[in-house]
């Protein structure tokens, strides 16, 4: 069943039908959070965090959905901020121990890596191959890629398999 679309005065009456209610925050200003900052169903989302009764939400403001949007946008910010610090501190401090690893060259930890997690390996090379704007670095490094180069283009979710690669196979306990 298809939900009809609603303007925003018929969603600020949706609203009160749900018995969220509107005493922190006009029903005017509301529309203007509606318009501008948020929408309809990413506010509604939170609602399942309140008591129902008789199909009505209790003490359930429209404030109340509109600060726990802010919060969780803040939440998601710092823990996007805490994982870009992370990615570029554990890539330095692998290039680090590669650097000083006098048995290490540089490419053939990547091979290492290639035989052992061949599907990360290649999720970041079909990347560059399908990405026009990184075509050039494909061309270039494709055949022969050294760990700096391919540190550069691991998605998140490869880069974690390769800090556990790494880890086994230098035991680093540091």
């Amino acid at each position: 069943m298809q939900k009809p679309k609603l303007d925003y005065k018929e969603m600020i009456s949706h609203l009160k039908n749900k018995g969220i209610t509107f005493n922190f925050i006009s029903e005017h200003e509301a529309i203007k959070v509606l318009q501008s900052n948020n929408y309809l169903f990413k506010l509604m989302s939170y609602r399942t965090n309140f008591n129902k009764k008789n199909g009505k939400y209790e003490n359930l403001d429209f404030a109340m959905l509109s600060d726990l949007a802010t919060i969780d946008m803040a939440l998601r910010y710092l823990i996007l901020k805490m994982s870009l610090d992370y990615e570029h501190a554990v890539k330095v401090k692998i290039l680090d121990l590669i650097t000083l690893d006098d048995s290490e060259n540089g490419y053939a930890v990547v091979e290492k890596f290639k035989n052992e997690s061949p599907k990360s390996y290649h999720i970041a090379l079909n990347y560059l191959q399908k990405n026009n704007y990184q075509q050039v670095f494909y061309r270039k490094h494709n055949e022969n890629i050294a760990v700096w180069s391919l540190l550069e283009i691991l998605p998140f979710g490869s880069l974690s398999f390769f800090i556990e690669f790494y880890y086994k196979l230098t035991n680093y306990s540091q």
